[in-house]
């Protein structure tokens, strides 16, 4: 445990290799000009905990996570931070296993690349990112790449990308449900959200904003969805579509009683996709764009229904 103390080195503030031990526990400061926090081919039974009042900080990375098992889930605590000058803020990678998810209360931050980064990795117990906590990168503020979720993902505070995407979830699986929930934003310069050849068991449920700059609010694309994607009185918006689906297979509805809204094409735009329920926009719900909804190539088997706008 550092407990209000500090961690510094040339390399790593503090690197775990090859090694077996019950937790890691920061409330001080661990800062390295490689990396803040190394665990490498390492096992922890109780979590890493980054505590209120903490600050884990590297050049490259701030938590770097490869190789490694780890029970008892990674927190980053309310005014709590992990950060990095040019690499990811938080990294677990390598063939790594979390069981007790990732909750974030804080800040997790690169100012060069991705906020948090998941690759060949795989995580039980869901990723939260709680009210007033932030996951942001000056590229995507969190990438999911060839890694697995069980438990879940949850917005409710901010996620966002200054130049790339807000969250990019490529070629993953999530069991359960992503949630942006009604105090969360999802914000990136391309793309608010992209779903690019995954899967999620349970559906997309948006009762908050996700936006896209430049491109769209949220991309599904060669993906599969079990369950319906619900715009549940929620915002999603872009400069060129608010919703795209593409090329992928929604298991349920796909539903507004929010607002999907662009300026420039359409609101909503399904093209070469499988829908196995309806498409509805209800009582209150508004579709918004050159063209308000657009579709190419789909199979709606539950046909369409408008009750809104």
């Amino acid at each position: 445990a550092n407990a209000g103390g500090r961690m510094s080195g040339g390399a790593q503030g503090l690197r775990v290799n090859a090694s077996t031990l019950s937790g890691v526990v920061n409330s001080g400061l661990m800062y390295g000009s490689v990396t803040g926090f190394a665990l490498v081919g390492s096992n922890v039974s109780s979590g890493i905990n980054n505590q209120s009042g903490g600050s884990i900080g590297g050049v490259y990375t701030g938590v770097y996570v490869t190789a490694s098992q780890i029970s008892g889930g990674i927190n980053n605590a309310s005014n709590a931070t992990i950060s990095a000058t040019i690499g990811t803020g938080l990294a677990l990678i390598g063939g790594s296993t979390l069981n007790g998810g990732i909750t974030n209360s804080g800040l997790i931050t690169s100012q060069v690349t991705n906020g948090l980064a998941l690759g060949n990795a795989f995580v039980s117990g869901g990723l939260a990112n709680n009210t007033n906590a932030t996951i942001s990168g000056a590229f995507s503020g969190l990438v999911i790449n060839l890694s697995s979720i069980t438990g879940g993902l949850t917005n409710a505070g901010l996620i966002t990308g200054t130049t790339g995407s807000g969250i990019n979830l490529t070629a993953s699986g999530l069991v359960g449900n992503f949630n942006n929930q009604s105090s969360g934003t999802i914000s990136g310069a391309q793309y608010g959200l992209t779903v690019n050849a995954s899967t999620i068991s349970a559906g997309i449920t948006n009762a908050g904003l996700i936006t896209g700059t430049s491109l769209a609010g949220m991309y599904v694309l060669s993906s599969n969805i079990g369950g319906s994607v619900i715009n549940s009185g929620g915002t999603v918006t872009g400069s060129q579509q608010g919703l795209i689906v593409s090329g992928s297979t929604i298991n349920g509805n796909i539903s507004n009683s929010g607002s999907l809204q662009t300026v420039t094409y359409a609101g909503l735009a399904v093209a070469q996709t499988n829908v196995t329920g309806s498409v509805i926009n209800q009582v209150g719900g508004s579709i918004s764009g050159y063209y308000g909804a657009g579709f190419n190539g789909a199979t709606i088997a539950g046909g369409i229904t408008n009750a809104g706008l």
